[in-house]
């Protein structure tokens, strides 16, 4: 990238432009602005392919009016393209609230600007303007993968609610637990005592695992290793050598059963969402 990519008259436009619009001092009278065919997209979803009038009305009552005293950072503004008479800025940076006024605001912001050459100089005939969203997980994209792990809180929700069962153990110590199966995140074996995991706690039951797992509904229940069985509910995701649980709670596959585990994993999955789902349509229906 030439340094003068960076340093160009439409560059140095579209900077003070998104300055001045942060500090609400935008001149609407100016010969950039004058462009009848102005056309503004933003984040929202009313903020998409705006003319001059409602994008002069979204910038004069926006959020400069809330953040009058921000802080403009870590600018970096390009030129990526210029023919014909008409150009093409990007830029980002970051905006910083004053604590000062009440507000603990940060935010990253990216713009893109086309600009048109006229007798007067440059004026700008679109911008899109958005706030980059961070990724819920490393290496995950959006929206296919948000749109899966949302379906997927939803069944848990639909299952939490519609879970009208209860079971009832004792432990070591002779107090008793009243349980609904969806509490239960996994069982774990001790000899001849069991441990169960819940969502809120642990205590520890003198049965075997096979007798405690007897007790529980076997379709919402699977064996990922000797000694360890878990919730379908709760088993957020797995690879060739571990499972993800609840809690972020991670138990290891054996190597030889690990293929066969994973394949009962995805049946029971399926299986799970497609009764929380009927459980919440059948719902849906009386109301």
């Amino acid at each position: 990238m030439r340094e003068s990519d960076r340093s160009s008259k439409p560059v140095e436009l579209v900077r003070s432009f998104c300055r001045a619009s942060w500090a609400g001092a935008i001149d609407w009278d100016d010969a950039f602005l004058a462009a009848r065919d102005l056309s503004w997209v933003g984040s929202l979803e009313s903020q998409y392919l705006l003319n001059r009038e409602q994008t002069r009305a979204m910038y004069e009552g926006g959020i400069a009016k809330t953040l009058p005293d921000v802080v403009i950072s870590d600018e970096d503004f390009r030129e990526i393209a210029s023919e014909d008479g008409v150009h093409v800025v990007i830029g980002t940076f970051v905006v910083t609230s004053n604590p000062k006024e009440g507000h603990a605001y940060r935010v990253r912001q990216r713009t893109t600007a086309v600009l048109r050459e006229t007798e007067d100089g440059y004026e700008l005939v679109h911008q899109h303007a958005s706030n980059p969203t961070a990724l819920l997980h490393k290496g995950r994209g959006l929206p296919l993968d948000l749109s899966k792990d949302s379906y997927w809180h939803i069944a848990l929700l639909a299952a939490q609610y519609h879970d009208d069962e209860s079971i009832e153990m004792r432990d070591v110590t002779g107090r008793s637990h009243v349980l609904r199966p969806f509490d239960i995140v996994r069982l774990e074996a001790d000899r001849q005592r069991t441990y169960v995991h819940c969502i809120d706690g642990s205590f520890c039951v003198r049965m075997g695992i096979g007798a405690v797992g007897s007790s529980l509904p076997q379709n919402d229940f699977v064996l990922l290793r000797r000694g360890c069985v878990a919730n379908i509910a709760h088993v957020r995701g797995w690879n060739a050598d571990e499972v993800l649980l609840t809690g972020d709670v991670t138990v290891k596959l054996p190597s030889r059963r690990s293929e066969e585990i994973r394949r009962v994993l995805r049946l029971k999955r399926a299986a799970f969402i497609e009764r929380a789902s009927e459980a919440a349509a059948s719902e849906g229906s009386t109301d």
